[in-house]
């Protein structure tokens, strides 16, 4: 009976296991900020400026965010930028009229 029991055998085990959890922690980490860098160059923000004049489409996100309406159009447009206005927003209009969206 020199051979260990089942028990002390898990033991064992689990105990090289649980030396090797902060490795690969590590590692993990690792991998994953690698990875966010890569996904974060790839995927880049581009910053799209329209000026007075352009046409326009509208996304819905309230329409986007319901599963009900799977096939509606979320789109609305085309409207026509009557004013720029600061970080990126803008002033609407159709038909001469400005809109509230």
């Amino acid at each position: 009976m020199n051979s260990p029991s089942k028990g002390q055998e898990l033991i064992k085990r689990l105990l090289e296991i649980t030396d090797k959890i902060s490795q690969l922690w590590t590692n993990a980490r690792r991998v994953i900020k690698k990875t966010q860098a890569k996904l974060k160059e790839i995927f880049k923000e581009k910053e799209i400026k329209f000026q007075k004049g352009d046409l326009v489409l509208y996304f819905n996100k309230v329409l986007a965010a319901q599963h009900d309406v799977k096939f509606v159009n979320k789109w609305k447009g085309s409207y026509e930028i009557s004013h720029v206005l600061n970080k990126g927003t803008y002033k609407l209009t159709i038909d001469g009229n400005l809109i509230k969206v």
